[in-house]
């Protein structure tokens, strides 16, 4: 009791006003009515024409990059509310949050549905010593069962604090349900003028194969569609600036 006191005496509340925040990730209801995006490690909704924010997710655990169902009625989203990134989805208005996930030592990025809603696409990275890796995971909503989808070929991480795990980042499913799109990362090699490379690749969810995308830029991440699937759209690096 004493204990529990006194960690309560020591919280305080602060509030703030903003209209602008920095590494932001945000996506747009289905409907097109309104979006949900991180700040500060909430999240917040807000109507699509602006407006006040709300939050539906907020607390001591850190939670970030909130993704709405196929059919808008769910979210998904990354918690450490367990002591460690796991995929966590809650209703459209952040009520009966539940983990689906049950990693201890791992990092996640950019969580993604299935297109029939029944799954969720991850970026998991894994730590083995002082090395780390990228891979691209599945787990089923209703039992939490794990499947690897794309390993990493990319070799191994860079001695360099800066460096991020070589690897599979940021899944991406077609319109079509059956093709995985995603960034191939390789950071650049220790002691090397060399810099960096990134691609696009997309996987067959049907039959295994893999092959890159190819795009008129050298370095490209971050693949998206519209929501028809005719177009990609996607990050790319031109005379030393990306857009």
């Amino acid at each position: 009791m004493f204990v529990s006191s006194l960690l309560f005496s020591q919280q305080k509340q602060i509030s703030f006003s903003t209209n602008e925040g920095t590494w932001v990730s945000l996506d747009v209801a289905p409907n097109g009515k309104s979006l949900l995006f991180e700040l500060l490690g909430d999240i917040y909704s807000l109507p699509i024409k602006g407006g006040l924010a709300h939050p539906i997710l907020s607390g001591s655990a850190f939670q970030s990059q909130p993704r709405f169902s196929p059919n808008g009625k769910l979210v998904v989203y990354i918690s450490d509310e367990s002591g460690s990134d796991n995929i966590w989805i809650s209703k459209f208005n952040g009520l009966n949050p539940r983990k689906i996930s049950n990693r201890t030592t791992s990092a996640m990025l950019s969580p993604a549905w299935s297109y029939d809603g029944s799954a969720i696409f991850v970026t998991i990275i894994s730590y083995e010593g002082f090395s780390s890796f990228a891979e691209i995971w599945r787990f089923d909503i209703k039992s939490g069962e794990s499947t690897l989808i794309v390993e990493n070929k990319n070799g191994s991480s860079q001695p360099l604090v800066s460096s991020p795990a070589p690897g599979p980042y940021g899944p991406v499913l077609h319109p079509n349900g059956s093709t995985l799109y995603y960034t191939s990362l390789t950071p650049r090699p220790y002691n090397s003028r060399k810099g960096p490379s990134s691609q696009v690749f997309k996987t067959s969810l049907e039959n295994n194969r893999t092959e890159p995308l190819v795009l008129e830029n050298q370095i490209t991440m971050k693949p998206a569609f519209t929501p028809d699937g005719k177009n990609i759209i996607y990050g790319a690096v031109r005379d030393g600036r990306t857009g």
